[in-house]
């Protein structure tokens, strides 16, 4: 009965095939219903879903209708002659027979909807997209029946179609019965709608077609589509037999859909059509403020969070928003919490009204109330129901959320509402590096046109890969854009088959994205050292990648493109969860790749990495211990004897520690040339396109709180001046940093270094790790690398009390900070501070703490939560009262032991801590060093940061659960 994208008459087969079984072909004209494609006369069976106050515009809906596309106006919000000049111009803009269709959404006031059919009714808009429904209303079977008609074979014919967003099953059975009868005889007994009508309407159902909403933007009931669309399915096929009945009500998904995956995922489970939402908001013809377009532009797939409602507040429904760069999310979510506390406006204690009144409103509740203008029926209702009042005043913000979203009022930015899905995030990666990429280029039927078109070219693969064909070409194509001379190229993936050249082999290395919840107050990204070291080793005899995925998150493409043979991802501990998720991908895409697990946490903790999707994990420095595995790998000899390893063998996990590597000289330089692509976004704090660089290895000191020196098993390495040198030489960027835990910890070395620096006539300009009694110790050293560029010093202070120092084993104390910073002042070299704030911190520590980096008059301080990272002493002190296991956590800025104040407030007191301390006067000396241009970028990313570290305590809530447990 249902004629989807499974159907044989759907696929093109190539008869010169000689096996043409495998060759199927998809048409894009052909996925889902073909009845849907006749019954609204569209070119494919893709619906841009309705939008409130005019977000999806009249123009959009005519931008998709010119193109054989179907649209809704969405007329949520906005008044009667609005939506009646909306239909003016679509109708005068169309021909007839253009596809074109207008939203109606979830009527709470009954009047408003009569008059909406009403005017829908008069204007004959034909085609009808309901969404929000608790239950049929006499309005909308009014606007089902009106007109209906018998056919020529006894079956009726229906003038008005309604098409009706639902979520939940028990909806979805309302809409395909037929319309009630109480309803309908209401209906005739008012002289609505005629005998014949209701005799008519017992024949059909309530719609022509369900569009099953899963987790989207907006209105969700979080359903998973996998579950939710099959259901409804059966559902539809049962209500079929139940009234034995011909009249086929089409089910399409929406909801997630962003890209070709996700929407071949949709048309594989059986969809009739599919409908998107979010990723038209980004689009030229959508008619919200510029300011949310470049807001969605840059959206990523976490980027949004669940809040309540503004139209079922009271019922703790749910909408899906944007959270990047706002704090409404959090704010939402407090207003529901304060409602369920506490029980009318005039008991809420004053911390709580000045925090609504102050930061929220911005006005008391009086002028919240006085700008509703309620009649007097309304507020005498309000005064025998206080709840009823506070839930008025606090859907009275979210409306005004949505409508400073809207209108772009830049003085409320914080406070937008901007409906998403995590559509969004995924649609921005597909076209990252394309045309599509800048919002301004994109326009809704460019996507639909392009999102169709790659969506059977994906099906294409996929049923010839399930077929046991192969794929020996390219899939991409070539969709039509605005001008016939200049195409737009597609950014889906190509698939190559590539040959082994001889003995070498395909090495992909990744750097994982950033942790989602991480916060760094100046946006600070390095290259990938390790991984350029690491790449050095084998880059000659093989073909070797480096994925930053901090700035190309889209692997799948690049496997697809390079197929490699060898896949090697580092990692910190804050990576762990990301980079068992990438190694899952690589080994769902090829499970006869090798992988490679490494980096610090690797090394301090193999055990997290003897999983079934890692092959084998290195230890240590993994030059020559990968460079070793690869060989063996080209050789088809077993690696299991080597040195530096972890891997599972019969079960047993198999730890074999590295030797460690005392000669920093025997190292290659780094593989630069393979991070050339990214250089421009590694930075460090205004400067741009940085290059890391490293003299030394290990440390000479103990703190309780760092790993690296047991990593280095204790030792100090350094490298010879001459090889540094002749490194620095092959470099071109002006911006150096040494990536390494001490710089100057051997003062004779790093003076004959500057020396032989001089004297090759190399200009740069240099940051560093350095202690404060280092600096102390040697004045004279600074000195001279102050003249031969060094001008960035990054301290280490942790902590501006001397029991604290002491208790960390810092073995300085803070007189010695003190002469650093008058030294470091003294010449002219700007420091970088950074400090430690202790989870037990209470109000009276984070006011300690402002007051003496004030008085200490630092630029640029930074203040990290202390973390017990695995490896150090004091993870061994304190693993018993963790907080969490998620290692997402300890990424030094959220608390994984538990703080003597709650969350909220900690993560309140850390951003006042940064606010109050990074004072533009003491940085204006350091600042007249640098442009405009670089001055204006750290501040941008700095406010851009704060607002993340304000929102940090909703990362528990929303990502992890945090209990008390040990590891």
């Amino acid at each position: 009965m249902n004629d989807s994208v499974l159907r044989d008459d759907n696929m093109r087969q190539d008869s010169n095939s000689p096996n043409s079984s495998y060759n199927r072909v998809v048409k894009a004209e052909a996925l889902g219903s073909k009845a849907f494609r006749s019954d609204y006369n569209v070119k494919y069976n893709y619906v841009a879903g309705g939008m409130g106050k005019g977000i999806s515009s009249k123009e959009w809906v005519v931008a998709l209708a010119k193109g054989g596309l179907l649209g809704f106006y969405g007329t949520r919000g906005l008044p009667l002659p609005t939506i009646s000049e909306a239909i003016d111009y679509i109708q005068n803009s169309l021909p007839a027979g253009q596809p074109y269709g207008f939203n109606l959404f979830d009527p709470q006031n009954t009047g408003a909807e009569e008059k909406l059919i009403d005017l829908f009714l008069s204007k004959k808009v034909r085609n009808l997209e309901v969404s929000n429904y608790l239950q049929i209303t006499p309005a909308l079977v009014r606007y089902r029946l009106k007109g209906l008609l018998e056919g020529e074979t006894g079956s009726a014919v229906v003038p008005n179609k309604i098409m009706a967003k639902v979520s939940r099953p028990e909806l979805a059975d309302q809409f395909l019965s037929p319309p009630p009868g109480s309803l309908v005889q209401g209906l005739l007994e008012q002289n609505l709608i005629t005998q014949h009508e209701a005799q008519l309407s017992r024949t059909i159902p309530m719609v022509d077609d369900i569009c099953v909403k899963a987790d989207s933007g907006g209105a969700t009931d979080l359903g998973s589509p996998y579950a939710l669309l099959p259901t409804i399915q059966l559902l539809r096929d049962r209500k079929i037999k139940q009234y034995q009945n011909p009249w086929f009500v089409r089910v399409g998904a929406a909801g997630g859909i962003g890209t070709p995956e996700s929407a071949a995922a949709a048309f594989m489970l059986g969809a009739d059509f599919i409908q998107t939402g979010s990723i038209n908001q980004c689009t030229r013809e959508a008619s919200t403020s510029e300011t949310v377009k470049d807001i969605l532009q840059k959206v990523g797939v976490q980027d949004t969070a669940y809040v309540p409602a503004s139209h079922l507040f009271e019922l703790d429904a749910k909408v899906q928003v944007v959270k990047k760069g706002v704090f409404f999310p959090a704010r939402a979510n407090k207003l529901l919490e304060i409602y369920k506390f506490f029980d009318s406006l005039e008991t809420l204690d004053d911390k709580t009204v000045t925090y609504l009144q102050e930061k929220v409103f911005r006005q008391n509740f009086s002028s919240v109330l006085e700008a509703m203008s309620l009649n007097e029926e309304e507020k005498h209702s309000l005064s025998g129901n206080p709840k009823k009042k506070m839930a008025l005043v606090f859907k009275w913000y979210l409306d005004q959320c949505f409508d400073f979203a809207i209108s772009g009022d830049n003085n409320r930015k914080v406070d937008y509402q901007i409906y998403c899905g995590s559509a969004m995030g995924a649609f921005n990666q597909w076209v990252k590096d394309t045309e599509l990429e800048d919002w301004k280029s994109r326009s809704v039927g460019k996507i639909a046109e392009l999102l169709m078109k790659e969506t059977a070219t994906l099906l294409s693969s996929r049923i010839q890969k399930l077929s046991g064909g192969t794929v020996e070409s390219s899939l991409t194509l070539r969709v039509d854009s605005e001008s016939p001379e200049q195409p737009l190229v597609s950014p889906q993936f190509k698939i190559i088959n590539q040959q082994r050249n001889g003995q070498r082999a395909r090495i992909l290395l990744i750097q994982p994205p950033d942790n989602s919840i991480k916060f760094d107050p100046v946006g600070t990204y390095l290259g990938p050292l390790a991984l350029e070291y690491v790449a050095a080793g084998v880059d000659k005899d093989n073909d070797v990648r480096i994925l930053d995925m901090r700035f190309d998150h889209n692997l799948k493409q690049t496997l697809n493109e390079f197929n490699p043979e060898i896949v090697g991802i580092t990692a910190y501990t804050e990576d762990v969860n990301n980079v068992k998720n990438l190694f899952s991908q690589v080994k769902a895409f090829n499970s006869k790749i090798l992988t490679v697990a490494g980096g610090h946490h690797a090394s301090v903790v193999p055990k997290d990495f003897l999983i079934k999707d890692v092959g084998v994990v290195v230890l240590g420095e993994g030059v020559f211990i990968f460079r070793d595995i690869v060989n063996r790998f080209k050789s088809g000899k077993s690696f299991n004897d080597l040195a530096g390893i972890a891997f599972m063998e019969d079960g047993a996990e198999v730890i074999r520690q590295p030797e460690l590597v005392k000669d920093l000289d025997s190292l290659p330089f780094p593989a630069r040339h393979l991070t050339e692509k990214y250089r421009k976004n590694y930075r460090l704090a205004w400067a741009d396109s940085v290059v890391s660089i490293r003299t030394s290895k290990g440390c000479a000191h103990r703190c309780k709180f760092c790993a690296l020196w047991k990593v280095a098993k204790g030792k100090y390495i350094t490298r010879k001046p001459e090889s540094i040198v002749n490194e620095l030489k092959s470099i071109k960027e002006e911006y150096i940093f040494f990536a390494e835990d001490e710089s100057f910890l051997k003062p004779k070395r790093m003076m004959t270094l500057a020396d032989k620096i001089q004297a090759a006539g190399i200009k740069k300009r240099y940051f560093s790790y350095g202690r404060s009694d280092s600096v102390v110790r040697n004045p004279e050293l600074f000195r001279r690398w102050k003249e031969i560029g060094l001008f960035g010093l990054v301290v280490g202070f942790e902590f501006v009390r001397d029991d604290e120092l002491k208790d960390v084993n810092k073995k300085v104390d803070l007189k010695t900070h003190e002469e650093a910073i008058r030294i470091l002042k003294e010449l002219d070299i700007i420091i970088y501070p950074s400090f430690i704030v202790k989870p037990d911190y209470i109000p009276s520590d984070f006011d300690y703490l402002r007051k003496e980096v004030l008085r200490l008059k630092l630029p640029f301080p930074q203040f990290s939560v202390m973390t017990p990272l695995p490896g150090t002493e004091y993870f061994e002190n304190v693993k018993h009262t963790l907080i969490t296991k998620d290692y997402s956590f300890f990424d030094l800025f959220h608390p994984v032991l538990p703080t003597q104040i709650p969350l909220d407030e900690f993560f309140d007191e850390l951003a006042k801590l940064y606010e109050n301390t990074n004072v533009p006067e003491l940085a204006i000396p350091y600042l007249t060093n640098f442009s405009s241009d670089e001055v204006s970028v750290l501040t941008n990313r700095f406010a851009e940061n704060m607002k993340k570290l304000r929102q940090a305590s909703l990362h528990y809530s929303s990502q992890s659960k945090i209990n008390i447990q040990t590891l």
